[in-house]
């Protein structure tokens, strides 16, 4: 009886534990308040317009910064410092409908990219928020957050990690634009991460509990909506 008690006790401290670290399925996406949610068809830039599937789709370009490696950013290079900017010119894209590739971001935004990373880190984010046209919402990493943003409102979450992980040595950032029955669709401005993604036909996936494991405690979110 005591071992029972014991074992009940460890699987409820584990479930505490990890419940910020659960999977999305599509019976979860399709079931929860299917009376209330619309699906609203998204556009995909790098298609043509019309439906994306069953679940909640973004999609934002795929651009990576080893593709623009020698473009010069500051007193350095897309490829060396180029992580954040190639976020921003994928939202950019996505919502100005134009195409802003990490190079022609440059040449928009030159009084920015100047400095490089002096003048174009966390702190402009709103700025560009506001040039984009969208509300933001920033806070720490929170996977039920994200996830429902996602989800209900067809956010995308610009995500930063301060600190070093699978991702990166340094500070680094990634974007989810969307959410399947796999997991949750990624603009990773890294090549070299594809690695640790699976690819579908709405995109790049990371699964969830791999994104919040190199999220940690200290990731912040940056919510476009």
């Amino acid at each position: 009886m005591k071992q029972k008690i014991i074992c009940i006790l460890l699987l409820t401290s584990l479930a505490s534990t990890f419940s910020g670290m659960k999977y999305i399925h599509a019976e979860e996406i399709e079931q929860e308040d299917a009376n209330t949610v619309e699906e609203t068809p998204v556009v995909n830039y790098q298609s043509e317009m019309g439906e994306t599937g069953d679940y909640y789709v973004l999609n934002c370009p795929n651009y990576y910064q080893q593709d623009y490696k020698d473009i010069a950013f500051g007193d350095s290079t897309i490829g060396e410092q180029g992580n954040l900017i190639t976020c921003l010119a994928s939202l950019e894209t996505y919502y100005l409908t134009k195409d802003v590739n990490p190079e022609t971001f440059v040449g928009i935004h030159s009084d920015d990219c100047l400095h490089g990373t002096k003048t174009i880190n966390k702190s402009s984010i709103d700025r560009y928020a506001k040039y984009f046209g969208t509300a933001l919402d920033v806070q720490g990493y929170d996977f039920d957050v994200m996830a429902n943003y996602v989800k209900r409102y067809s956010a995308k979450v610009l995500i930063r990690i301060p600190h070093e992980s699978a991702l990166g040595k340094k500070s680094t950032y990634f974007l989810v634009t969307g959410i399947t029955k796999d997991g949750f669709i990624v603009v990773d401005p890294n090549k070299d991460n594809l690695k640790y993604a699976h690819q579908t036909n709405e995109g790049y996936i990371y699964d969830s509990l791999f994104i919040s494991i190199v999220c940690g405690k200290s990731a912040e979110m940056y919510i476009f909506h």
